[in-house]
C-alpha cells in the first residue's frame, strides 16, 4: 500500500491544472460564483432594507388595542377599568366601538325601494374620537337625542343628503329612526361609513346583546401587548365578562416577516443556482477527465495510484469551489453596495451569512467533484495509450 500524497503537493498540482486552463477552470467556476453572489446580495439586501421597511411600516404599527368580549353587561364595559387603563402614560383614550350585527336591513321611512344591508355599529363619543371618525352633517355622536347616525357610504345608498333638516328618518330592522347626523371614518374604519351607528342603549333596545362588543384603547406604537394584558384584567379581574385580546397582529411584526422573505428567497434562489453550478461543475469536471484521460493515464504510469489520481480532481474541484465562492461573495457584496449607494443606503452585513454562503459553494463544487474523480481514478495507463 502506497503512503499518503501530501495534501500541501496534490494541492500544488491542482493548482498547476488549473492555471493551465484558465478558460475550462472559468467554466468550472461559474456556477458556483453566481449561486454565491446571488445568496449573499439576496441576504445582505434583506438586512439592509430591514431598517427603510421598519420605516415604511413604523406608521402602520398597531397603535390601537382591540378588547373584545362574549358577555359584557348592558352599561357597557366598567368605568373604573377604563381609568386604571387611561391613567397608563402609554394609553390616549379608550372608547366603544361594536359590530352589533353584520347585516340588518335598513330602508329610508317610507321608500321601501332603498332598502339596503348594512352593519350595525354601537360607538360611544371616545371610541369615534379614537378613530378620528367626524360628523359631516348634523349633531355630533351623542350630542342629540336618542336617534341613529350614517356613515357617508350608508347615507348615499340611502339617499338620506347632507341637509338633516327637513327629519330623514330610516327603518331599522323594522324601527324607525331620525337621523341626527353622517359620519366620515378614515380608510383604516371604512366600514365604520357604510354603517349605521347607534349608542348602546338605543342598541340593546332594538337588536337585543351584540354580537362583537368591543373596546378600543389607543396606545403608542409598540405597547399594544403590554396594554391588552393589563387592560383584561383591570376591566374584567374575575374574568365575568370572558374578555380576550382581539388586537390585529402588530404590523411591527411586518418588517420582520417581509426581511426573512427576502432572505428565504435569496437562498432558495441561491440554493437553485447553487444546484445548478454543482451539476456544472459534474458536468465540466468529467469532460475534463475524458480529455485529460493521456495526462491521468502519464500520471498513473509514473506510479500514481487511484486514490491519489481521484484526489487531484477532487482537490481542484474543491479549489475551484473555494475561489468561485470567495468572488461570488465580493461580486455579491461589490454590487449591492454600488446598489446602496445609489439608493442612500447604508449597507449592513451579516458576516455569518456570508461565510454560510461561501462555505456552501465549496460544499456544492466538492460535491460535483465526487463522481468525475472516483472515474479519474479508474483511469490505467492501458486507456491513456489506447485513446
Amino acid at each position: 500500500m502506497s503512503a499518503p500524497y501530501p495534501l500541501a503537493l496534490l494541492a500544488r498540482d491542482a493548482y498547476a491544472s488549473l492555471t493551465a486552463k484558465p478558460m475550462r477552470t472559468v467554466a468550472l467556476m461559474f456556477g458556483i460564483l453566481i449561486g454565491v453572489a446571488t445568496v449573499v446580495s439576496a441576504v445582505t439586501l434583506a438586512d439592509t432594507q430591514q431598517v427603510k421597511v421598519d420605516r415604511a411600516f413604523d406608521q402602520q404599527r398597531a397603535s390601537t388595542v382591540v378588547i373584545a368580549g362574549r358577555n359584557v353587561p348592558e352599561s357597557g364595559f366598567p368605568e373604573e377599568g377604563r381609568e386604571q387603563v387611561l391613567s397608563l402614560s402609554v394609553t390616549a383614550g379608550a372608547g366603544e366601538l361594536s359590530i352589533w350585527r353584520d347585516n340588518v336591513a335598513v330602508a329610508r321611512a317610507g321608500a321601501s325601494d332603498t332598502t339596503t344591508v348594512v352593519p350595525v355599529v354601537v360607538a360611544d363619543a371616545p371610541g369615534l374620537d379614537l378613530i378620528r371618525a367626524r360628523s359631516t352633517a348634523g349633531a355630533a355622536f351623542g350630542q342629540a337625542p336618542a336617534g341613529v347616525w350614517l356613515g357617508q357610504d350608508a347615507a348615499a345608498r340611502l339617499g338620506v343628503g347632507l341637509d338633516l333638516d327637513g327629519g330623514n328618518r330610516v327603518e331599522v330592522d323594522g324601527r324607525e329612526y331620525d337621523v341626527r347626523g353622517i359620519l366620515e371614518a378614515p380608510p383604516t374604519y371604512a366600514y365604520v361609513n357604510s354603517s349605521v351607528i347607534m349608542t348602546r342603549p338605543a342598541a340593546d333596545a332594538a337588536l337585543g346583546a351584540g354580537e362583537n362588543v368591543r373596546l378600543l384603547i389607543g396606545v403608542r406604537p409598540g405597547s399594544a401587548a403590554p396594554v391588552a394584558a393589563f387592560a383584561l384584567s383591570a376591566l374584567d379581574p374575575g374574568n365575568v365578562m370572558l374578555l380576550h385580546n382581539a388586537t390585529p397582529p402588530d404590523s411591527a411584526r411586518l418588517p420582520q416577516q417581509v426581511g426573512d422573505q427576502l432572505r428565504m428567497l435569496g437562498i432558495g434562489l441561491g440554493v437553485f443556482v447553487g444546484v445548478v453550478g454543482l451539476i456544472g461543475v459534474a458536468n465540466t469536471l468529467a469532460m475534463t477527465v475524458a480529455y485529460r484521460i493521456r495526462e491521468l493515464g502519464l500520471r498513473s504510469a509514473l506510479g500514481w495510484s487511484r486514490r491519489r489520481l481521484a484526489g487531484l480532481i477532487l482537490v481542484e474541484s474543491l479549489l475551484a469551489g473555494a475561489l468561485a465562492s470567495v468572488i461570488g461573495a465580493a461580486v455579491g457584496l461589490l454590487g449591492l453596495s454600488l446598489w446602496c449607494a445609489g439608493q442612500g443606503l447604508e449597507l449592513i452585513v451579516d458576516p455569518r451569512w456570508v461565510l454560510a454562503a461561501i462555505t456552501g459553494g465549496v460544499g456544492a463544487a466538492g460535491l460535483g467533484g465526487i463522481l468525475p474523480a472516483i472515474q479519474a481514478g479508474s483511469i490505467s495507463p492501458m486507456e491513456a495509450l489506447r485513446s
